[in-house]
């Protein structure tokens, strides 16, 4: 059983390092045409406690956030699918 498991998680993270190493190579050289980067809106919203433990809403300036147009995060940004299903950034303070 311990050798089935072995074997089994060896081939599960070659099939997770092949799909990643996949993605980089997309982004990388633009497989399909399209662009590498986005730039996508991001509203920001700020809960303050106030001292009668309620939460008092404040809405923040937009930030314009860069990402990249692949499945997984790449160059340190996070995938624009990712970015645009939550335009809404809540910042508890």
């Amino acid at each position: 059983m311990r050798r089935f498991l072995f074997w089994f998680s060896g081939i599960l993270g070659g099939l997770a390092l092949l799909a990643y190493g996949l993605d980089y190579l997309s982004v990388q050289y633009r497989i399909p045409q399209r662009e590498q980067f986005s730039i996508i809106r991001v509203d920001q919203l700020y809960a303050i406690p106030n001292k009668w433990k309620e939460v008092d809403w404040s809405r923040g300036d937009p930030v314009m956030e860069q990402c990249v147009n692949s499945l997984m995060p790449h160059y340190g940004l996070r995938p624009c699918w990712y970015v645009r299903r939550d335009t809404m950034h809540v910042n508890e303070l």
